[in-house]
């Protein structure tokens, strides 16, 4: 089942993560996420919208700084269906 991580912070949306997810359960509401890994991968696409890289100095570094925890999730659909859940990095 894919699924897209919406990370956000103060600065606003910092991008998306898309994973082809292989675990029999998903993070619940206010549950902590550790996403250290995502950037080994190549998953993670940074935001254009909030132009978060003139806000701050490495993106990497900033995204590993903070702690990571569930806001939302849905159920999406394009040509599949897909699990879009959002989190905020405090």
């Amino acid at each position: 089942m894919e699924i897209i991580f919406l990370l956000e912070s103060k600065h606003g949306h910092i991008g998306d993560v898309y994973y082809d997810w292989q675990c029999p359960f998903v993070p619940r509401i206010e549950e902590g996420v550790s996403i250290e890994n995502i950037f080994d991968e190549g998953r993670f696409v940074v935001s254009e919208d909030d132009k978060i890289e003139s806000k701050v100095d490495n993106v990497e570094a900033y995204v590993k700084s903070l702690l990571w925890k569930v806001t939302g999730s849905t159920w999406c659909k394009k040509d599949e269906y897909y699990m879009l859940i959002s989190l905020l990095g405090e």
